[in-house]
């Protein structure tokens, strides 16, 4: 067993971690870069993070080899386009000016 407790069957494409309690399945789109699983942040599922071999970005993957960001219940929020919507609507609006606030405009100046 290689240090650390992991080995990888690049003919399979299959990663196993501590002995065989955490398996994952490389697809073919990834390439194993000798790094352990995480926590997702959001759904605290166990992941995978490999590399595409067509863009050279990290992905997360689960233990059968399907993206996470397909899987992942809280995907949208973290999806670009949803936060820009999100930070719209909670962004409020310029203060109108009150009624008991003087106005320069109103005040005829010296």
């Amino acid at each position: 067993m290689a240090p650390g407790g992991i080995v990888y069957d690049g003919e399979a494409r299959i990663v196993t971690f501590d002995g065989g309690p955490i398996r994952f399945t490389v697809p073919d789109w990834g390439q194993y870069t000798g790094n352990r699983p995480q926590q997702c942040r959001s759904c605290r599922a166990l992941v995978l993070f490999i590399r595409a071999t067509r863009s050279g970005k990290s992905s997360p993957i689960d233990p059968d080899g399907k993206s996470h960001f397909a899987t992942c219940p809280d995907a949208p929020h973290w999806r670009a386009r949803h936060r820009a919507v999100a930070r719209r609507a909670v962004t409020p609006a310029p203060a109108e000016p009150s009624a008991a606030e003087p106005s320069s405009r109103l005040s005829g100046g010296s």
